[in-house]
């Protein structure tokens, strides 16, 4: 199987707990990107919409330095990796050996389809089981 199709099965599938659309980078994905290395990791698909229409994102290098930069300004810092597939831009999100991680805005975990922020009993609760 090819990656482009392992993408268009993902988009098929729709958003669930390891996957997460954006129809554009925002500075925001750090939130995903903790919630994503505090649960099983997976994958952020940049050029696709939550109604899994794709408008595409072109991987540019400052595109992959801003990507960058937002990974490792998490704590502790996210390797991520980034691949283009045609006009989508793939971040692959490796589950976390250093939990719990958080950003600016918090700390925030992977709930079904949504990132969620973490509750403190579940920080706690994480805090204790790493």
């Amino acid at each position: 199987m090819t990656d482009a199709d392992k993408i268009n099965i993902l988009i098929k599938e729709g958003e669930g707990l390891t996957v997460e659309f954006k129809e554009h980078f925002t500075p925001r994905i750090d939130e995903d990107i903790v919630a994503f290395a505090n649960t099983k990791g997976g994958v952020i698909l940049l050029g696709v919409r939550d109604d899994r229409t794709v408008g595409g994102e072109k991987l540019t290098n400052d595109l992959k330095a801003r990507i960058n930069s937002v990974a490792r300004n998490c704590n502790p810092p996210v390797q991520v990796k980034i691949i283009q597939f045609q006009i989508i831009t793939a971040i692959e999100v490796p589950q976390g050996e250093e939990k719990p991680y958080n950003c600016s805005s918090g700390y925030f975990r992977r709930l079904d389809g949504t990132t969620q922020k973490m509750t403190n009993h579940e920080l706690r609760t994480m805090f204790q089981e790493h």
